[in-house]
């Protein structure tokens, strides 16, 4: 038997319920219906002994899909819950056969069956608190059975997605095998049904509870914990986690079930979900760019160059190397290399001291790895990225130097943060290969990259490049049409304008730090611009400016301090005096600001909410603008670059989303309030009144 999402084959008595790995690995409510309904035609046959539940070999089951959840609410929940008690309840063996990964709802339909086999290096776990979720499908009540409360707390909690070898998960795993969990687990399925019933039911086992007040220490231990922890979104979803665990103890079974149930409705319902929901969403969503279906025709990337000797391109070369992929790098100088080189082997020498490497995997990346001072040797790259220093010239010359030796149809990627992407394509003959890319923060480190097009790169590039970073290098890609610089730069200057305009009003950088932090940001902006250095931020405004046309009033305060030798932490003054690296309130920073031109800011009281208000404000109306422009191709792709880049409160989805949730209308009045006195940062933007107009939001601009 076949349908779209499952198929059914049956030999020698054991039925065999496959997965369809093309809907994404992930359990829909098509998916679960045909499941549901082939094991049930399983467990009627008679020739049927025994049942193995399998699927591809790189993915299992990714779990429940987020986007069903956001428009059909508990339902995929119920679902999945209604399928792991059937599984658990089937008068035959059912055997999970993990030959791939298996997270979230897919992990705990394989706790429901009777036995797990799972391939060697197979990765599992329950990553649904980062997304906004609980688990909806028992995992709170078969985990403390299966281990004990204070590891299912660490599964739970942690979100954590790990090797099937590593405690606690091996204790979940009825047998680890080295190749073939599908062969080994339709031999453990024969045997259980040659052996009989009873089989073994995780609603049965109470080998998690053997030590009752061993439990209720757990229990009480991570409460003590989340209560020293100042993420408080994460708390309160991990605190209804504790106490489905605590009821896993307390209730019977079916009970725990419910309680569940009922925690993951209550969960799904508090802003805190929704905007970690619509963060996952926006990562996923960011994958659709134009000319995807063009961009297998430029290529495989079986080899990447990288100029540079710096930081930076040492970075990209570890990331690539880390991906299996083979780097050339290129510096005119061996000095530069051979200092690349060391930069990239530090790296490596630490994490095989930490036992996160073994000495032979570094050495099996290192020989991946080939320096060269020959310009020519570059051309073996079907991707080249220049990571050289950030000044325009130099950058030129690069690519007008690579347009002689790369081969025709290789991508040629600048990581700049501010430098037009045309100014560089016009070096060479081949402006549609040429395009920007922006790691946010160390390469080998970073969550996400942005890939920025130029007016005239071409779209199949744009998308072969996403393929690369998302497919082997496994980075978020966000395509930003701003032609220079990432889509983040514009929304950091907008906040960075309003903060710097209440500064120049007379309100303390603490006091405008303070009030962004306790919003939920990492860190204030006056802060952040004293570490970056003022004057580097300038030079970038001084860029973004020429190119945009989008002036912010925040260059003349910047301009007053810089020339007066303030710029930044490293010089010991800058918004800040800055001592042994801490900010501290300077008492002549007013007067020197005192005439400085700065955004108005018609606000009274001046309070925390006030200033996050605005500054909310003029973030969403940049971001308007950017997708308006088509800088962005949809707000949620502003949102995953500022959740994954600046560090925007995840739990808010993203200024976009934050925009939704605070009210269209709210946030157009407020920028309509501050529109005269600073034109360029609060004239609402046209998209405001179109949304309000047809009742739309952000989030449904997809």
């Amino acid at each position: 038997m076949a349908n779209a999402a499952v198929s059914s084959e049956q030999s020698d008595g054991i039925a065999r319920l496959r997965l369809d790995q093309a809907r994404g690995a992930r359990l829909t409510m098509a998916t679960m219906q045909a499941l549901g309904a082939a094991l049930d035609a399983a467990l009627a046959d008679d020739a049927v002994r025994a049942v193995v539940l399998c699927a591809g070999e790189q993915v299992f089951c990714t779990g429940l899909d987020v986007a069903e959840i956001e428009t059909q609410g508990t339902a995929p929940a119920l679902r999945a819950g209604a399928l792991c008690a059937a599984v658990e309840r089937a008068g035959k063996p059912v055997v999970a056969a993990l030959d791939g990964h298996a997270t979230g709802a897919g992990l705990e339909l394989a706790l429901a069956a009777h036995a797990r086999i799972a391939r060697r290096g197979v990765r599992a776990g329950l990553p649904e608190i980062g997304r906004g979720l609980l688990p909806a499908a028992g995992a709170t009540q078969r985990l403390p059975r299966l281990l004990d409360a204070a590891s299912a707390l660490d599964v739970l909690i942690s979100g954590r997605v790990a090797g099937v070898e590593s405690a606690p998960l091996q204790r979940l795993m009825t047998r680890i095998v080295e190749a073939d969990a599908e062969a080994a687990a339709v031999d453990v399925a024969r045997a259980m049904a040659e052996a009989g019933p009873p089989w073994p039911r995780a609603c049965d086992i109470q080998a998690g509870a053997d030590d009752p007040a061993a439990y209720a220490n757990a229990i009480a231990a991570r409460r003590d914990r989340l209560a020293q922890i100042a993420d408080v979104p994460r708390c309160l979803m991990a605190a209804r986690i504790v106490e489905c665990v605590e009821a896993a103890q307390l209730l019977p079974f079916e009970a725990g079930l419910e309680f569940e149930r009922t925690a993951f409705a209550e969960v799904m319902e508090t802003p805190h979900s929704a905007g970690l929901r619509h963060a996952y969403l926006a990562e996923r969503r960011a994958a659709r760019m134009p000319g995807a279906a063009q961009a297998g025709g430029r290529g495989r990337v079986g080899t990447v160059a990288v100029v540079g000797g710096g930081p930076t391109a040492a970075g990209v070369a570890l990331c690539c190397l880390d991906a299996g992929l083979p780097v050339v790098h290129f510096d005119r100088d061996e000095g530069a290399l051979d200092t690349a080189r060391g930069r990239i082997l530090s790296v490596y020498d630490a994490a095989v001291s930490a036992d996160r490497l073994s000495a032979e995997a570094r050495a099996t990346r290192m020989r991946r790895w080939t320096g060269t001072t020959r310009l020519a040797d570059l051309g073996q790259a079907q991707l080249i990225v220049e990571a050289v220093a950030d000044h325009l010239e130099t950058k030129q010359r690069v690519f007008a130097a690579l347009d002689q030796v790369a081969q025709e149809g290789a991508i040629l990627a600048s990581h700049s943060l501010i430098h037009p992407v045309a100014d560089l394509a016009a070096q060479t003959g081949r402006p549609g290969d040429v395009l920007g890319l922006f790691f946010h923060g160390s390469a080998h480190h970073a969550r996400l990259a942005e890939i920025i097009a130029g007016p005239q790169t071409d779209a199949a590039a744009v998308a072969a490049l996403a393929g690369v970073v998302r497919g082997r290098l496994g980075r978020i890609a966000v395509r930003a049409g701003t032609g220079c610089g990432p889509l983040s730069e514009w929304i950091i200057a907008a906040l960075r304008a309003v903060a710097a305009g209440f500064v120049a009003q007379g309100v303390a950088p603490g006091r405008v730090d303070g009030a962004l932090r306790r919003h939920g940001m990492p860190r204030g902006a006056i802060e952040a611009m004293d570490r970056i250095g003022l004057d580097v931020v300038l030079a970038r405004l001084r860029v973004q400016e020429l190119h945009d046309g989008f002036p912010t009033r925040l260059r003349p305060s910047l301009e007053r301090l810089v020339a007066a030798g303030r710029t930044g932490a490293r010089s010991g003054a800058g918004f800040y005096r800055w001592e042994a690296d801490a900010p501290a309130a300077d008492p002549a920073l007013a007067q020197l600001l005192e005439d400085v031109e700065a955004p108005r800011l018609a606000v009274d009281p001046v309070d925390d909410d006030a200033i996050w208000r605005l500054s909310l404000a003029a973030m969403a109306n940049a971001g308007a603008r950017l997708v308006r422009t088509d800088a962005a191709q949809r707000p949620s792709d502003i949102d995953a670059v500022m959740v994954n880049g600046p560090g925007f409160p995840r739990w808010r989805g993203g200024p976009m989303k934050a925009a939704d949730s605070a009210g269209l209308v709210q946030i157009a009045k407020t920028l309509h309030r501050q529109a005269q006195t600073a034109p360029e940062l609060f004239a609402p933007d046209p998209l405001f009144e179109e949304l309000i107009k047809t009742g739309g939001r952000f989030a449904a601009m997809v």
